[in-house]
């Protein structure tokens, strides 16, 4: 439960309270009060940036958000909460040789999304740590394969490169690589 469910909770519960003790009609003020706190079992609210993953007993019901959202209470819970924004992802290749023997280490930035929450949250178990890791992996033999040369002349070819591998081996995860950036 977050804090617009809590405040509009509250708001039908004074409700109900507050008509039992004008009107002494205590059975419409109890009404209200499960009112509120059936509002505040089902109720939930997601950012726009966020999704949240919902499970029927277990099983996939489906991706909820952004806004205002129903759960089954007791039935249905919420197994994630995805964030669909851009994110960036720091990767350094400590000490790699190039395909000439040069010992080169290089820095670089991979800028990703979420685009398929369902596959990110229910076919990946950590879905951040997975695409820092297949970025690390795909740096380092992007530079072992290519000389130091082209590694200082052409930069544009080889984040196109490293965008491609990447992208080949993340596939059918609901990520998304945007861009990427390396430097030495």
């Amino acid at each position: 439960m977050n804090n617009a469910v809590t405040v509009i909770a509250v708001i039908v519960a004074l409700v109900g309270v507050a008509i039992s003790y004008v009107l002494h009609a205590y059975s419409i003020g109890a009404v209200f009060v499960v009112i509120a706190v059936i509002l505040a079992l089902t109720l939930r609210t997601a950012a726009e940036w966020e999704r949240a993953v919902v499970l029927r007993l277990g099983r996939f019901a489906g991706v909820r958000g952004p806004g205002l959202y129903f759960l089954i209470p007791a039935i249905e819970t919420v197994y994630a909460v995805v964030d669909t924004r851009r994110q960036s992802t720091r990767i350094s290749a400590e000490d790699t040789l190039t395909a000439d023997a040069v010992s080169v280490t290089m820095d670089s930035i991979l800028f990703w999304r979420v685009v398929d929450v369902k596959r990110a949250a229910t076919e990946l178990t950590d879905y951040q740590n997975m695409i820092a890791q297949v970025a690390q992996t795909s740096l380092r033999e992007v530079i072992s394969a290519t000389t130091m040369s082209d590694i200082l002349s052409n930069r544009e070819a080889m984040d196109e490169r490293l965008q491609a591998l990447i992208r080949r081996k993340s596939d059918g995860w609901g990520l998304g690589t945007s861009r990427w950036r390396s430097g030495m």
